[in-house]
């Protein structure tokens, strides 16, 4: 796979201005000056209608609102309004899965045969895919769940998704290639349901939602709900995201301060629940290698480098692979919180973004109600983010 040479650009410029701005603050931190700058310009050059912004620095709390939520009735962005947040329910579920890890349900290197009923006795190579290679997107699964080829192959049933695993081959052998895969994590969201017994849901409300006192998210919640912003894509409103076969690959939504609430406990601050603080810690270590990056269960995981102004200046469109993956040891496989933990996530009309080093107490959320550029949305975290450490 080519990857396209870096140019620097707008990132580059705001975080070099910002960075002369609050460096003459005298040792004070003005996270509104840096938040409103880049997210100001973000809007303008994607044409987005509505973003929020909550960011964490040294364990304090930070909480900004741009625009509409709908522009038609002009309501504008609070810390109640629901964005679909789309791929950033990956680390819900790797969290999940990291919960019942740890209550010995189950383990990462449990074959999917073992929760799967079709695949179990099975000899077909998907009985082999392991939850471990699901959460690191290295199981060989496509992108997406097949489009249908017939009348009579759909993949909206569970019966139809144990005829394609139990027909599927993979590309190359199984944990060798990072694939992005949102069926994967759709596929481990049914394992985590199959082996415990309770629908996606309300497995997510009993051990991450409630824990972390978040109310007012949900998940395919119905279009009307309450303070549910409208998703949009070049300016036109476009229909609302649901995912009701494959919920665990990006079927939430959830509000700023719900999403709040999930960066204080993705950065360990005080009043997360123990359980849970443990759990994080095992999404956030890296369990591969690979060209670009190593990945843990959800997170992506990168080197903090702010002084290098490439650093917030990542390629237009995510890296989806195939990339060669090479297992890390459990030697090497170690959580460090002084490294950069990302995930994007995207649905038909928005965009969301959520970063953190848990080790300096800084993290950053960004919702958006329109569909655009993913490197844009990367690297207005990552200018942010590289800011706020550095001064702080």
């Amino acid at each position: 796979m080519k990857i396209k040479p870096i140019v620097l650009g707008l990132a580059s410029l705001l975080l070099l201005s910002n960075l002369a701005f609050a460096n003459t603050e005298a040792h004070t931190i003005n996270p509104e000056h840096i938040v409103n700058e880049t997210i100001k310009q973000l809007m303008l050059k994607d044409h987005i209608p509505g973003v929020a912004v909550d960011i964490y620095v040294n364990g304090r709390a930070h909480s900004y609102y741009y625009g509409y939520r709908n522009l038609s009735h002009k309501s504008k962005v609070d810390n109640r309004t629901l964005f679909e947040i789309g791929s950033l329910t990956k680390l819900f579920t790797s969290l999940l899965l990291a919960v019942e890890i740890n209550q010995n349900n189950m383990q990462l290197n449990d074959p999917i045969s073992k929760y799967l009923p079709a695949l179990q006795n099975s000899q077909a190579p998907a009985a082999s895919i392991t939850l471990e290679q699901l959460a690191t997107h290295t199981s060989g699964l496509p992108l997406r769940s097949p489009l249908p080829q017939s009348d009579l192959f759909n993949i909206n049933t569970v019966a139809t998704l144990h005829q394609y695993l139990l027909n599927w081959q993979p590309p190359a052998p199984l944990g060798t290639q990072w694939q992005y895969s949102n069926f994967g994590m759709g596929v481990l969201g049914m394992s985590i349901e199959d082996k415990v017994g309770w629908p996606y849901p309300e497995l997510v409300k009993k051990y991450i939602f409630k824990p972390l006192t978040i109310k007012d998210a949900g998940i395919n919640v119905p279009n009307w709900y309450f303070n549910y912003a409208q998703g949009y894509a070049n300016g036109v409103a476009v229909p609302h995201w649901k995912l009701p076969m494959f919920p665990a690959g990006g079927a939430i939504e959830a509000s700023p301060r719900d999403m709040e609430h999930f960066l204080s406990a993705a950065l360990e601050l005080p009043g997360t629940p123990l359980s849970l603080v443990v759990a994080m810690k095992q999404t956030q270590t890296p369990y591969v290698q690979t060209s670009v990056m190593q990945q843990g269960l959800g997170w992506e995981i990168y080197p903090f480098s702010p002084h290098d102004a490439r650093f917030a200046e990542q390629a237009a469109d995510k890296i989806m692979g195939p990339l060669k993956a090479t297992q890390l040891s459990a030697s090497q496989a170690q959580f460090n919180g002084n490294l950069f933990m990302q995930k994007t996530g995207a649905t038909n009309g928005f965009r969301s973004f959520i970063a953190v080093v848990p080790n300096t107490k800084t993290g950053i959320v960004i919702l958006a109600n329109s569909y655009f550029n993913d490197g844009d949305i990367v690297n207005a975290g990552r200018s942010i983010m590289a800011q706020l450490i550095q001064l702080n």
